[in-house]
């Protein structure tokens, strides 16, 4: 959800969807009756933060490496669409 939020930019509509997604999401992890019902366990607050950290870790890597390899000018790697594609020679 992070990445939609990243790669819509200031969309509000993109942002309000992506709240939405993520209260619908803890409603349904956090609520122990909702959480058995779709077949996980209630998360602890732990779980949350490894939750969160991921999510928010698979957008700021992505966007780090990026910019290191512009400023390197790597030559073995491509950039397209600010994604990053090892070339294999």
């Amino acid at each position: 959800m992070f990445q939609t939020l990243q790669d819509a930019g200031r969309d509000p509509v993109a942002a309000a969807g992506v709240v939405g997604s993520l209260m619908v999401l803890g409603v349904i992890v956090t609520v122990p009756g909702l959480s058995h019902f779709f077949g996980s366990r209630s998360l602890v607050p732990a779980g949350w933060t490894i939750a969160l950290t991921s999510a928010a870790e698979s957008v700021v890597l992505p966007t780090m490496v990026t910019d290191v390899t512009r400023r390197l000018g790597a030559g073995n790697v491509a950039l397209r669409k600010g994604r990053v594609h090892l070339q294999v020679m």
